[in-house]
């Protein structure tokens, strides 16, 4: 096996240490538990679906099916948390507050239920051997999957520039590709060089567009008859997304290689 196939193997042993270690934090509400318990779930979806040709293919779509609806779940509540925090102390927006708390704790219930773990322990039996035929993937497959995600990213972001019908929807699509392929780099780390500074520079342009996405969501959540001060957090929200928007092309340029800009 080689030892980039090797190293991704151990990525997403780490990503499943985490979904083991951090249901506890969300349990006791600690800071960014939620979020990240959903980005190692990510990670790990998001880095099956990319090597899925060299892997076992029955397996692999359970496990995508699963952590699909494993990530849905901690997906809205952690979108309810982001949307209180927001609005934190406004008169009048007491209901995002409890939407978190209801979300929250059915994250919980998911977190302890029998189907996750289930799933965990199809994990556990999937990373000590995921490869199709058993023997792992050359470097030269493993580079032309991350290639794959690029070409991905860059198709997104032609997208993005020409059509402004539906610019959110592009946007937030160019964001999820972004995460695609900083999430192979990483896995990728140990067996392609400088794939941790490439995984930073998408990292980067995956968070401008964070900031992007959280107005749309805002904008989405919150009632016409809102107050005025929720209404000037929004405001607020826009001009960042603009001034995010206005430095996204350098963002593309930096993290894309010159062959697919």
């Amino acid at each position: 096996m080689t030892g980039p196939a090797r190293g991704v193997q151990r990525y997403w042993a780490r990503q499943r240490d985490l979904m083991w270690s951090l249901p506890a934090a969300v349990v006791a509400r600690e800071d960014d538990a939620i979020h990240d318990l959903r980005a190692a779930g990510r990670r790990l979806r998001s880095t099956l679906r990319v090597f899925r040709p060299l892997l076992r293919r029955n397996h692999c779509t359970h496990l995508v099916e699963e952590l699909g609806w494993y990530n849905g779940v901690l997906g809205a509540a952690r979108d309810a948390e982001v949307i209180a925090e927001q609005l934190a102390g406004l008169e009048g927006h007491d209901e995002f507050d409890r939407r978190r708390e209801t979300l929250a704790l059915l994250a919980e219930q998911m977190l302890v239920s029998r189907r996750t773990g289930l799933l965990l322990d199809d994990l556990d039996h999937f990373i000590r051997s995921p490869w199709r035929g058993g023997e792992g993937p050359d470097r030269d497959q493993m580079i032309a999957r991350l290639d794959w995600t690029e070409r991905r990213v860059a198709a997104a972001w032609r997208t993005v520039r020409s059509d402004p019908e539906d610019l959110p929807g592009s946007e937030h699509r160019l964001r999820r590709r972004a995460k695609t392929a900083r999430y192979t780099l990483e896995a990728l780390s140990e067996g392609v060089e400088g794939a941790s500074e490439r995984a930073g520079r998408y990292a980067d342009l995956a968070s401008r567009l964070g900031v992007m996405q959280d107005a749309v969501v805002l904008a989405r959540a919150l009632p016409q008859d809102s107050s005025q001060a929720a209404h000037e957090i929004l405001t607020e929200r826009r001009a960042r997304a603009a001034e995010a928007r206005d430095t996204l092309a350098e963002a593309v340029s930096a993290a894309l290689p010159h062959s697919h800009r």
